[in-house]
């Protein structure tokens, strides 16, 4: 693909040449020092003289020029990074040929320092800090959102690493250097890049492109693994002095949970860095856009797909969502505690905390029951609406199915941790609540047609009543849930083939 003059017109947005000025009279750029060096181009940094602002200028290395197929990447990847039109990316301005013959392209000079240079500087307590790696994991999901708007876009980047990601001096981040980006090809199910050449940074590629095999939205993915991972412990797990040495460990090695070489790094974040950086594509996560959404849970101290609350997690995480109760209920132990008030004071306070906990549950409830009817009102409708309707109906219902798991999640929540609060005499109605929820979560699991998960939420019930029981389980609904387990492990099993056999619990 090559830039014609039209190309070039919308790529540089009406910027090539200020109106009433011949071309040939004054060069537009006046270029300055080097801001950066590739193996295709060179980065200096230029006065633009129409319009009196620095940019960035990426040159093609005058000896590469004449290269038709170079050339046509270097112009492929003036058109992918102007095409993206993403706060996370670099502006395009102009693209062409300079007086003196090589092509290049404009952009916006971005003022900052790489995410490379920025996780070098942090010293040891640092790495080890949770504030730390909150600020860090903000930047990290920003790239993934970057990432995601070119996956949908059906591009991959295939260079994704810390040297390759710029905060600037306003906070702002950018994902740099598209050299090695590629649209995918083949049918949408199971689009990909056919590769048949390595391509990429070996201690950051996927093990798909160490063995030069085809890459898709995954192979990022697991970039992106590498750059968390860097970010929980401090270093990458798949670094070399030796290139060839860090691509065997990137095709055949599993690194140590972050967890385990940085407590601080957290059981959840370190699953889902895991589960980007698992070397089947088919077990990461499918796109940055699922990665995002992931963190974007994390962030807001809601439960991740890579590892489920245990019971204890889910009533931190609800505290941490909701401050003003937690802190009322602290605050209320604290002073009969200091006061010395006496075992009836403490009692009163934890009755406090419940009270306000329990209001807020009902109030969960009752807006959970206000979806799941409009839920079910949407869905006549649509039975009853002609063909041209049902799109718009169905988004509605995505919107309303979406909506009822974020309250399903705060009920859930509000519900586990007022049973946390009184964990020593726990709250009958609230336990019998919980376990209604329970049951009501296998069946939306089952009417969805995901045996899988209402399998797992069975038997991470049966479990939980074989040991403390917190939910206190009768042995009839114990019996029942058994019941029910059998008989979606026969389902699967039957789905699997004849040779299977339900695996029990």
């Amino acid at each position: 693909m090559s830039l014609d003059d039209e190309t070039l017109e919308a790529v540089a947005g009406g910027e090539r040449s200020r109106p009433g000025r011949p071309d040939h009279a004054i060069p537009r750029y006046e270029l300055g020092e080097t801001l950066g060096s590739g193996g295709m181009a060179t980065v200096v940094l230029a006065r633009d003289r129409h319009l009196g602002r620095n940019v960035a200028i990426k040159l093609m290395r005058p000896e590469l020029a004449e290269d038709p197929e170079a050339r046509r990447l270097f112009e492929e990847e003036a058109l992918i990074l102007a095409g993206l039109e993403h706060p996370g990316t670099v502006p395009v301005h102009d693209a062409g040929t300079l007086e003196t013959g090589e092509p290049f392209y404009a952009m916006k000079r971005v003022q900052g320092r790489t995410l490379k240079d920025l996780l070098s500087a942090r010293r040891p307590g640092e790495i080890r800090s949770r504030e730390s790696i909150a600020h860090f994991v903000d930047v990290f999901e920003r790239v993934c959102q970057t990432l995601a708007a070119a996956h949908r876009q059906d591009l991959v980047h295939r260079d994704v690493k810390p040297a390759n990601i710029m905060v600037d001096d306003m906070g702002s981040v950018y994902l740099v250097d598209w050299g090695l980006a590629v649209r995918l090809e083949g049918d949408s199910r199971f689009r990909a890049h056919p590769g048949g050449s390595i391509a990429g940074t070996p201690a950051y590629m996927s093990p798909e492109q160490a063995r030069a095999a085809p890459t898709n939205p995954a192979s990022d993915v697991f970039s992106l693994g590498t750059v968390l991972y860097e970010i929980l412990t401090g270093a990458n797990p798949f670094s070399s002095a030796d290139a060839l040495e860090s691509m065997r460990r990137v095709r055949e090695e599993s690194p140590a949970a972050p967890v385990e070489r940085n407590r601080a790094a957290g059981r959840a974040l370190s699953a889902v860095c895991m589960k980007a950086l698992a070397r089947d594509p088919s077990s990461r996560y499918g796109s940055a856009t699922e990665l995002a959404e992931e963190i974007r849970r994390y962030r807001e101290f809601r439960p991740v797909d890579a590892a489920p609350p245990t019971f204890r997690e889910r009533a931190a995480n609800w505290m941490r969502r909701h401050p003003a109760i937690a802190s009322a209920g602290a605050a209320a132990l604290g002073v009969a505690l200091v006061g010395g008030a006496g075992v009836a004071v403490r009692i009163a306070s934890r009755h406090s905390l419940h009270v306000m906990a329990s209001e807020r549950l009902d109030a969960a409830d009752a807006s959970l029951a206000r979806v799941e009817a409009e839920i079910a009102r949407t869905t006549a409708t649509r039975e009853a609406a002609p063909p041209d309707r049902r799109a718009l109906l169905d988004f509605e219902l995505a919107e309303l199915r979406a909506l009822r798991a974020e309250e399903y999640e705060t009920v859930h929540g509000l519900a586990y941790a007022i049973l946390g609060f009184g964990a020593n005499s726990p709250d009958r109605v609230i336990q019998a609540r919980v376990r209604r929820y329970q049951v009501e979560s296998v069946e939306r699991y089952l009417t969805a047609g995901q045996e899988l998960a209402a399998a797992a939420s069975l038997r991470k019930a049966l479990r939980a009543a074989a040991t403390a029981n917190p939910l206190g389980f009768s042995q009839d609904e114990i019996a029942a849930m058994e019941a029910k387990l059998m008989q979606v492990e026969a389902r699967l099993a039957a789905s699997r083939g004849p040779e299977s056999e339900p695996t029990g619990h």
